[in-house]
């Protein structure tokens, strides 16, 4: 009954996800990403560089699958750790926290799949899940850097 309930169009739409977070990676995406955010925030310091990436991070988990946008900014965060001569772990596990998002089904795969069976549309997601994603984006600004010190 779960096999019947799941239709084509989720499945497609996990594969489109999971293509579209590959190409950003291999495209070279991070390198201009990277440049453009090192080049506004070079002289603001490693707590805006946080706040960036975790802003960037939590909209762009909107649209892409959380593993590929982690994949696509990690290596812009440890850049942006290098520039500001800090540690990069505090940049890169906020960069991961922020892909978390339940605001879409766009995001995450077991989202999308759901959708259908469940009987949600997107406005579900957003009025549930955009509260929880602002949180979690909140308390990643405010407790990342007392746990992993810069």
């Amino acid at each position: 009954e779960a096999y019947r309930a799941v239709h084509l169009p989720s499945i497609v739409l996990v594969a489109g996800m999971l293509s579209l977070g590959a190409a950003l990676a291999g495209s070279g995406a991070q390198d201009v990403l990277g440049s453009t955010l090192l080049g506004a925030l070079g002289d603001f310091g490693p707590h805006v560089g946080l706040i960036a990436l975790v802003l960037i991070g939590g909209i762009a988990a909107q649209f892409l699958p959380g593993a590929a946008l982690v994949v696509l900014m990690a290596p812009v965060a440890i850049q942006m750790a290098e520039s500001f001569g800090v540690s990069p772990y505090p940049l890169v596990m906020a960069v991961a926290i922020a892909s978390t998002s339940v605001a879409s089904p766009l995001s995450q795969p077991s989202l999308a799949i759901t959708m259908t069976p469940g009987g949600y549309r997107m406005r579900d997601y957003v009025r549930i899940g955009l509260p929880v994603t602002i949180a979690i984006l909140v308390l990643t600004v405010l407790v990342t850097p007392f746990v992993l010190p810069f």
